[in-house]
């Protein structure tokens, strides 16, 4: 996401700080972003579109809007999963289609586990955050919250 702001800044001649967005997206998706530049008309926008899409990277809805967004401003997030190259195992009686159809029926019903690491809770190194997550999925809500706020500096007395 910084890469494709430092791209468009560059183009549109103005600073990546010009740019606001609700929240950051991941290094290794194919995502979509609302995203607001100051100092840019949509014109001006429109007028690069083909340098953009040579970056692979597309923009639509491009209109004038009075205020620009900030963190949080989210809504929600919804993912569509793609999994690629798929091969039978060896050892798998079962048609690949219908195992695949198998695994759809359990996350229909059964949902999943959650990924809780460090884009979620930060990076710590007294308490990783996997613990946090565990202490979350046990419905451990005291251990969990106690951990989360685990100071890094025990031997600081503010911290303690």
């Amino acid at each position: 996401m910084f890469e494709a702001i430092g791209f468009l800044a560059i183009k549109l001649g103005v600073i990546p700080s010009d740019f606001s967005y609700a929240g950051l997206k991941d290094k290794k998706a194919i995502t979509y972003q609302a995203m607001v530049v100051r100092k840019v008309t949509p014109e001006r926008l429109k007028n690069i579109e083909k340098e953009i899409e040579k970056k692979r990277m597309n923009v639509f809805n491009i209109r004038s809007v009075d205020d620009s967004l900030r963190l949080g401003q989210l809504k929600g997030n919804h993912f569509d999963i793609v999994i690629r190259n798929l091969k039978k195992q060896i050892n798998d009686s079962a048609n690949l289609r219908e195992r695949i159809m198998e695994a759809i029926e359990n996350v229909k019903k059964k949902g999943f586990v959650n990924y809780y690491g460090p884009q979620r809770f930060g990076k710590g190194r007294k308490v990783h955050t996997d613990q946090i997550g565990l202490a979350l999925l046990k419905n451990e809500m005291m251990k969990a919250i106690k951990l989360f706020l685990t100071p890094e500096d025990l031997d600081d007395p503010v911290n303690r």
